[in-house]
């Protein structure tokens, strides 16, 4: 039996749901693999599990692709075939971020071949980032009213934020609020 339970951050820690997948990870046994994706660890007891080798916990760095991975999927997956040197700029620029490379195979499939070297060893970083802004803005934040929208462009400038500074920065009352209910989009 396979379960796969996904969105687990969007549900508050005294949700009455996670008691129930908290007895569902307990259960299986060998009968079976509950997956549970999420952005952030369970809110219960979970180490037991992890030690019994009932729970595999993966991290960003666990999703990350190695050099040799990212020229396979450009290869394989995009038919994108780059010189070492250029895999050896992606890897270090990306860190093997999935999404990152995702963004840049698009970039590069637009373009033609003879121009994707230049493209990689001039300030790659600075182009990803500003299409991945481009992306956030068309798929993400234009959902969002336009009070949402300005709230979360001034929440991402301060390293670290709280609810007070938030409001103050955004002279929004109930702010608090409507963070919690972005976190569970």
């Amino acid at each position: 039996i396979q379960i796969i339970l996904d969105g687990l951050e969007r549900l508050p820690d005294n949700a009455p749901s996670l008691g129930l997948i908290r007895r569902l990870c307990g259960a299986t046994g060998s009968l079976g693999h509950i997956w549970i994706l999420s952005r952030r660890k369970p809110p219960f007891e979970y180490q037991q599990a992890v030690v019994n080798r009932q729970m595999l916990v993966l991290s960003n760095a666990d999703l990350a692709f190695t050099r040799d991975e990212i020229e396979l999927y450009l290869k394989t997956v995009h038919r994108l075939i780059l010189p070492g040197a250029c895999i050896d700029s992606v890897h270090s620029e990306t860190h093997g971020w999935p999404g990152g490379l995702v963004l840049l195979a698009q970039i590069l499939e637009r373009m033609p071949p003879a121009g994707w070297e230049e493209y990689i060893s001039c300030d790659l970083s600075s182009r990803l980032g500003n299409e991945a802004r481009q992306y956030f803005q068309e798929e993400v934040l234009n959902h969002y009213p336009q009070h949402v929208r300005s709230l979360l462009l001034k929440a991402a400038m301060p390293e670290a934020i709280n609810e007070d500074m938030l409001t103050a920065i955004s002279g929004m009352p109930g702010v608090g609020d409507l963070l919690m209910d972005l976190t569970r989009d």
